[in-house]
């Protein structure tokens, strides 16, 4: 009798890789109430058929020991609150149970140093890197707003360049969001039994920015306002719950489970 292997199962996990004090006009602009917030920060596991595919890094080691030696001290008022020894990517999936070196796709929502600041550790070296054409044209044409020199892939990975929406495995969809940044992408989960999820990255920082009429900060806000609507046609057509990049509530307000905990169908959390 010939042996069959048992088909991977489509898995979500939310790891949350640290957060940071911060005001709220850094998330809103022209927000004048002076008022502070701690925004957590994600790294996103799928398993797939096609293997473990990492959604974000999260940030570099350097960042969270030394933040003013990536950030200047212009952005003394962004205070990293992590611990690299607990924090950091690596570490989060070891504590998984999950060897770092068997991720086989890494892909990169934008090249921001709280979400790609660790793509250049080199347990990456055997992984493919996702990164859409656009943001990392940005790189080159605007250094100044990609300060962390750890958003490259590290040597011995292979860099692939996206133009817009890109099937990564079956029901895993990178999707074109554009405006936060020129290249910045999201990511789709959809599972047999109906249903997802919908990590919109820095596409929607929070609840309050999943409006077109109120995005959050955007190098092209009008852009931005075009892709939060499509993120919403999205979650519409295929019954997806959207969770948002930087939200300090909505994982405890509508009952989000984080890594170890896998999202593999329904149940999941219902967003008012």
């Amino acid at each position: 009798m010939t042996s069959r292997a048992v088909p991977r199962r489509l898995q979500l996990s939310i790891i949350p890789v640290g957060a940071f004090d911060l005001e709220v006009a850094a998330l809103t602009p022209g927000d004048r109430s002076g008022r502070r917030t701690a925004a957590p920060v994600y790294a996103y596991l799928v398993d797939t058929p096609q293997g473990l595919l990492l959604f974000d890094t999260g940030c570099s080691r350097t960042l969270m020991a030394d933040p003013r030696r990536i950030l200047g001290a212009g952005m003394a008022a962004l205070t990293p609150m992590m611990d690299a020894s607990r924090d950091y990517i690596t570490e989060r999936l070891q504590a998984m149970g999950v060897d770092p070196a068997a991720v086989a796709m890494v892909a990169t929502s934008h090249l921001h140093f709280d979400h790609a600041g660790a793509n250049a550790d080199p347990a990456w070296a055997g992984a493919t890197f996702l990164v859409q054409r656009a943001e990392w044209e940005a790189v080159r044409k605007a250094p100044h707003q990609y300060p962390d020199p750890g958003l490259a892939p590290p040597a011995g990975a292979r860099l692939q360049l996206l133009d817009g929406d890109t099937e990564v495995a079956p029901s895993v969809t990178l999707v074109s969001t554009p405006g936060h940044t020129p290249g910045h992408q999201s990511l789709m989960v959809r599972f047999e039994r109906g249903g997802g999820v919908f990590i919109t990255s820095d596409a929607v920082y929070t609840r309050a920015h999943y409006d077109p009429g109120h995005v959050g900060a955007a190098v092209d806000p009008q852009q931005s306002a075009q892709s939060v609507a499509r993120i919403q046609a999205l979650c519409q057509e295929y019954g997806l719950v959207p969770f948002f990049s930087h939200d300090p509530h909505q994982a405890a307000d509508e009952g989000w489970q984080m890594a170890p905990y896998a999202y593999a169908a329904h149940p999941f959390p219902t967003s008012s």
